[in-house]
C-alpha cells in the first residue's frame, strides 16, 4: 500500500498456499510464511517472488516468521515433529531438532537472540534459539486456553505475549 492508498497485489506461484506472517529482511526484501504449503517466500519491492521449499515433516507448514538485522530469517513449522527453520544464510534451509510441542511465535532481542514459543495441551514453553546448537527450551509452563500464542520483546528486553483465550 502506497502512502496515497494504492494497493498492488502479487499472486503467489504455489497454488493453495496462504500467506500468513511477514517480516522485513535486512536487504529490504520481505519474507512471508505460507500456510497450506511446505514453503516460505521472499518478495522484493518490485514484486519478484522466490519461494523456499522446505522438508515435508508430518503435517508441517510455515507459520511464524521473523527477520533479524544480521540477515537471518527464521520460520516456525508447527505440526508433528515441530521445528524451527533458518530460511537464509549459508546452508539454508537448515532445521532445528524436533521440539516438544507446536512451534508458534518468534521474536528477536536487541542482542540478536531469537526467542520462540511452543504449546501443547496445557503447557506453553518459551525457548531461545542458539544458531549453532539449535533450540534450547527454557521451561515456562502455564495454563493455555487460547489458540495461537504470539509474543515480542520490548525495548527494555521484557517479554510480552498474547494468549487469545485469556
Amino acid at each position: 500500500i502506497t502512502p496515497t492508498g494504492t494497493i498492488t497485489e502479487h499472486p503467489l506461484p504455489s497454488p493453495g498456499s496462504q500467506p500468513w506472517e511477514i517480516c522485513s529482511g535486512a536487504d529490504g526484501a520481505l519474507w512471508f510464511s505460507e500456510l497450506g504449503a511446505n514453503r516460505a517466500g521472499r518478495i522484493t519491492t518490485d514484486g519478484t517472488i522466490t519461494e523456499v521449499t522446505l522438508a515435508g515433516f508430518d503435517l508441517s507448514h510455515t507459520e511464524g516468521i521473523v527477520c533479524d538485522r544480521s540477515q537471518g530469517v527464521w520460520a516456525s513449522m508447527p505440526g508433528i515433529g515441530s521445528r524451527l527453520v533458518r530460511l537464509s544464510g549459508p546452508g539454508a534451509p537448515s532445521y532445528s531438532p524436533p521440539l516438544d510441542g507446536l512451534a508458534a511465535g518468534f521474536a528477536f532481542s536487541r542482542l540478536h537472540r531469537a526467542y520462540f514459543t511452543t504449546y501443547l495441551f496445557s503447557t506453553v514453553e518459551i525457548g531461545r534459539l542458539h544458531p549453532d546448537s539449535g533450540a534450547v527450551p527454557m521451561r515456562f509452563p502455564r495454563p493455555f486456553t487460547g489458540t495461537a500464542l504470539q509474543f515480542l520483546l520490548d525495548h527494555d528486553g521484557d517479554l510480552w505475549w498474547i494468549d487469545g483465550g485469556q
